[in-house]
């Protein structure tokens, strides 16, 4: 069974599904926080706790990155960017916002086996996301940072278009580096 510490994103990435999926990269990773839960209900009766329900399972991710990169907000919020005398430029707060498009991500993260401390890389698919972005830190003396907030949807393929035994948000794999 394999077990890892794990230590920071490296990487984060846009995949282009297919037999061979293509990686699109996210410049300037800097925040990776992925978010599970699940809503549980107590079944009371006869002065008691009988059971419990769990249903409606839900996940989301937060990616914050150091750099502004106009096709990564494009990418989310499913608008065009725009070239014209050298200058390039995005429209935002547009209607796209309120219907954007979906994407696939892969999050790589460092990682060393608990036993060997050999090197290995964790691997994060989340297979279908719907979010929006988010600039923060607009003001003097501070990063501008670019973050991504979306909620993470099931889905009944992988990267490589491979149906899934059942639907899911994505997966984890531990691997060599």
């Amino acid at each position: 069974m394999a077990a890892v510490f794990a230590f920071g994103v490296e990487d984060a990435s846009f995949v282009s599904p297919g037999t061979s999926p293509t990686y699109t990269d996210i410049p300037g990773v800097q925040e990776a926080e992925l978010k599970m839960e699940i809503e549980r209900v107590e079944l009371k009766g006869d002065d008691d706790i009988l059971g419990t329900f769990f249903h409606s399972p839900k996940a989301g991710i937060t990616l914050k990155n150091c750099v502004l990169d106009l096709q990564t907000i494009a990418t989310v919020t499913g608008d065009t960017v725009e070239s014209s005398g050298g200058v390039e430029k995005l429209p935002i707060g547009t209607q796209n916002a309120l219907n954007p498009p979906t994407f696939m991500l892969r999050l790589k993260v460092k990682a060393k086996d608990k036993d060997t401390g050999n090197q290995k890389s964790v691997y994060v698919y989340l297979y279908k996301c719907q979010g929006s972005i988010k600039l923060e830190g607009i003001k003097y003396g501070e990063n501008v940072t670019c973050t991504i907030e979306a909620d993470c949807l099931p889905h009944t393929k992988d990267e490589r278009n491979q149906t899934l035994s059942a639907p899911a948000r994505g997966r984890i794999e531990i691997a060599s580096s």
